[in-house]
């Protein structure tokens, strides 16, 4: 398994297009300022993306993730932008900001899903 903390105005919005890539079998929930779910994601700053299973080749995957994140994170609409993304496995977190395609590949290649 692995998660994604997602930070920013558009978090419940660039979850919920995570949910929705190809290769990708995940779920998100928006989170409140205390970690706490919350139900409505227009007023949460936060989000948590679980993927819990991957289809295709993990080169293509990390291509697809990085391509979303600098999305979110640059060519988004500003009241849909990220701020950061933490890619979480185990007790192992990595800030996507400079994570590139080939060490999210080996990321990928570490996981069993």
């Amino acid at each position: 398994m692995l998660q994604l903390e997602i930070e920013g105005a558009g978090a419940a919005v660039a979850a919920q297009a995570l949910t929705e890539l190809e290769g990708f079998d995940a779920g998100w929930e928006s989170l409140g300022d205390d970690g706490m779910t919350r139900r409505d994601p227009m007023t949460v700053m936060a989000a948590l993306a679980t993927i819990v299973g991957l289809v295709g080749g993990t080169l293509e995957i990390a291509e697809r993730l990085i391509a979303w994140y600098r999305h979110f994170k640059q060519k988004a609409p500003s009241d849909k932008t990220i701020d950061k993304v933490i890619v979480q496995i185990g007790a192992r977190r990595i800030d996507l900001e400079n994570t590139t395609v080939a060490q999210l590949k080996t990321i990928l290649d570490s996981l069993d899903f």
